[in-house]
């Protein structure tokens, strides 16, 4: 995203300008502008981060200039921050293989429920192989419940009569 210029009229501004008012590029160049040597600012997001810095130029063209430099850099201060490093990873109790089936039977919703998050979670595991995050994907052998399986175990009557 393009970074904003604006000019931040001073106190002392040569041109009469009220202080601490804004003009852009597009204002000073209508017709009758005055033309003052207050500073061009330098605002908007670098690297998520938002900053205001003058240019420390009063000119359109030099303030452009400036302007590039900050966003070739990426970041206000020049130096582009690391991204944050993970923390190890800890060794699994089941030493590396993980058993899917077993996890499952730890969530305590209904099996349908259970089933569509099984679906998202091989889908999950599938992109991480995918991007080499991981050697294999243990949710692939992980079968879904058929038929009564899913059904929670209530014997269901068709046709009852009230009593």
């Amino acid at each position: 995203m393009a970074l904003a210029l604006y000019r931040r009229h001073r106190r002392e501004c040569k041109a009469g300008h009220p202080e601490q008012s804004f003009s852009t590029e597009f204002d000073e160049r209508k017709r009758g502008w005055k033309r003052c040597e207050c500073p061009i600012v330098v605002s908007g997001t670098l690297n998520k981060k938002f900053g205001r810095r003058s240019s420390g130029k009063w000119e359109w063209d030099d303030a452009c200039d400036v302007a590039r430099l900050f966003e070739a850099a990426g970041c206000w201060d020049g130096v582009v921050d690391p991204p944050p490093s993970l923390p190890p990873a800890s060794p699994s109790p089941t030493s590396g293989r993980l058993d899917v089936r077993q996890f499952r039977s730890t969530w305590p919703v209904s099996p349908q429920t259970a089933v569509r998050r099984m679906a998202m979670a091989k889908a999950f595991i599938a992109y991480c192989v995918s991007n080499k995050w991981m050697a294999s994907n243990p949710a692939r052998a992980a079968k879904n419940p058929k038929g009564r399986e899913l059904t929670h175990n209530e014997q269901r009557f068709p046709f009852t009569d009230g009593t």
